[in-house]
């Protein structure tokens, strides 16, 4: 039966050393030799708040209202993305500097709960985000540079996915190969 899990990208590569998971799907590599990792596809972030905290910060520039939204109400982070030194590189590009935090959080979807609840501003992946964003439930914050990550494929090294599992990733790419 098919079962998803949330956490940090250590808590899931644990789960898929202990085989609790078959695979796993992420936008963070972990580098332990007992995992192999292929890269599906990139996914464009979108920097959101709820749409009123814009309007309450608004100032002469999108500079300007992002610094003081972001110093007022924080930054929803997730777990440990300001210790990794990639994620802390990109929050110093959007930022320019390591913005304060509200929430850490181990969940993306988690994330854009506590955003939408007007708890602060988070980077997600925009295909997470589009649907609130057109109804007016986020504001996509205008950024110079928006980021891509990729998103990972990771499973436990020499070991086959089963049937259930290929099927499932055939909709991520259909030439696939396992």
């Amino acid at each position: 039966m098919p079962c998803i899990r949330s956490g940090t990208p250590d808590e899931i590569i644990n789960l898929l050393l202990s085989s609790e998971c078959e695979f796993a799907l992420m936008f963070a590599k972990v580098n332990t030799p007992q995992i192999e990792y292929r890269r599906l596809f990139p996914e464009q972030m979108t920097l959101v708040c709820h749409p009123d905290l814009w309007k309450e910060c608004k100032s002469a520039s999108h500079d300007k209202t992002l610094k003081k939204l972001v110093k007022k109400y924080g930054y929803i982070s997730s777990v440990g993305a300001l210790l990794n030194r990639r994620p802390s590189r990109v929050l110093v590009e959007l930022f320019g500097e390591l913005p304060p935090l509200s929430l850490e959080v181990n969940s993306q979807e988690s994330q854009k709960r506590f955003c939408m609840a007007k708890e602060g501003v988070t980077y997600l992946a925009h295909f997470m985000v589009k649907k609130e964003i057109e109804e007016g439930k986020l504001f996509a914050i205008p950024v110079e540079h928006s980021h891509e990550f990729h998103l990972w494929l990771a499973r436990p090294k020499g070991k086959f996915l089963s049937l259930n599992a290929r099927t499932f990733l055939k909709h991520f790419d259909p030439e696939l190969e396992f």
